[in-house]
Order: C-alpha cells, then sequence, then structure tokens
C-alpha cells in the first residue's frame, strides 16, 4: 500500500519548520512519503473577503490528487506537531471507504458558520448528532483511493464561497 503525508509549509512561518521535521520523522516511522506543497497549485481569487481568508486553503484540493497516485493520504496542518511516540493512523483507522476528520461540531458551536454557509449556499439538510450539527475541522485529514470527497469538492466551489463565510476549506 502506498501512502503519503501530505502537508502545506508556503510562506515563511517558522513554526514549518519543527512541524515539517516532526512529519518528517512520522513518515519514516509508517512507511510514507512526506509530500510538502511549497507553493499555490490551485489559485483562488481572495477579494473584500469578508473573514480572513487564505489562498492556500485551496490547496487541500491536492488530496484528490494524490490519491491518484497513493493508496492513502493524511493530510497534516502546519501547525501540528506529531509526537515521536504517535501510533500508527492508517493502522489505527484502516477503512479504505471512510474518510476520517474531526467532527468539530460536537465539542465547538459552529452555528455561525452553518449560517454563513446557508447564506451563500441556501438551506441545506445538515446531520446531527446529540443536537449538535456535524461541522468537520480539516486541519487532519485522512482519505484513500475510494474517497469521493474529491470528485465534488472543486476549485469553481471554493471560489464561489470563499469571500464570505469563514472556514471555507
Amino acid at each position: 500500500m502506498k501512502k503519503a503525508i501530505f502537508t502545506l509549509a508556503i510562506g515563511d512561518n517558522p513554526m514549518y519548520q519543527a512541524a515539517i521535521l516532526s512529519f518528517k520523522y512520522y513518515a519514516e516511522k509508517v512507511g510514507a512519503d512526506l509530500v510538502v506543497s511549497e507553493q499555490l497549485h490551485f489559485p483562488i481569487n481572495i477579494c473584500d473577503a469578508k473573514y480572513d481568508a487564505n489562498p492556500a486553503w485551496a490547496e487541500k484540493l491536492r488530496i484528490g490528487e494524490l490519491l491518484k497516485e497513493y493508496d492513502r493520504v493524511l493530510y497534516l496542518d502546519a501547525d501540528i506537531l506529531v509526537a515521536p511516540n504517535a501510533q500508527n493512523i492508517f493502522e489505527q483507522y484502516p477503512d479504505p471507504e471512510t474518510i476520517y476528520m474531526l467532527n468539530e461540531g460536537a465539542v465547538c458551536d459552529r452555528q455561525l458558520e452553518r449560517q454563513l454557509i446557508e447564506e451563500k449556499l441556501g438551506r441545506i439538510s445538515w446531520p446531527a448528532s446529540n443536537g449538535c450539527f456535524t461541522y468537520y475541522n480539516v486541519g487532519v485529514i485522512l482519505a484513500s483511493k475510494p474517497c469521493q470527497l474529491f470528485d465534488y469538492a472543486d476549485l469553481d466551489g471554493l471560489q464561489s464561497v470563499c469571500n464570505h463565510i469563514r472556514f471555507y476549506e
């Protein structure tokens, strides 16, 4: 099985150096290639954004491209450090039919984000659990080849919302 750990390190934030070093050791430990994106591949037009927006957010679409070459891709934001004793996430979450992300909506109120998204895209039937709406944080994503998310997430879709909502990735 061919695996990759993917991150973005666009710019000169000193945090990237520590994060990438931890990713490098982790990639060696779990038998994965480390792919670091240092330039934009998915140009998006940020102009008069209602909230802080960053063109690097669209780079997460590259996960879909990497899944054409790799069986599994672990995406990590470059402000994360992987502990030396971290377990092998590829073994901990083995189902290739599932995309793994943190449901931040279960632990954090994301009503404002929901409202902003629906103002732009129209009413959406949001899944909920225990009265909390599902809202995924995409700072860590574990995806496999069968993942269909990147068949639907595209640059045009991100462009349509990026200047109007927070956390559009």
